[in-house]
């Protein structure tokens, strides 16, 4: 059975919602391949990184999210060691 027939009998037997939550359910699985192929999420938390510590040469306060973000992966690396 190919894709285009298995597509066919979604929509013909089922109801509209079900194969709505299968686009939506392949989306996020196609989306989070894409992400870790290009390595985006990576790439964000790298450029936080560097956003971060650019304030701090700088001079200038952290955001409230960097200074909860960093508690964070401090707690973490305590953690582990």
């Amino acid at each position: 059975m190919t894709t285009a027939e298995l597509f066919d009998n979604i929509i013909k037997n089922s109801s509209p919602l079900v194969f709505l939550f299968i686009l939506v359910v392949l989306f996020f699985i196609f989306r989070e391949v894409v992400n870790w192929f290009w390595k985006i999420n990576e790439q964000i938390k790298l450029q936080k990184e560097t956003n971060r510590l650019l304030r701090k040469i700088a001079g200038e306060p952290e955001l409230e999210e960097e200074k909860k973000n960093e508690s964070s992966v401090k707690e973490g690396t305590n953690a582990q060691t």
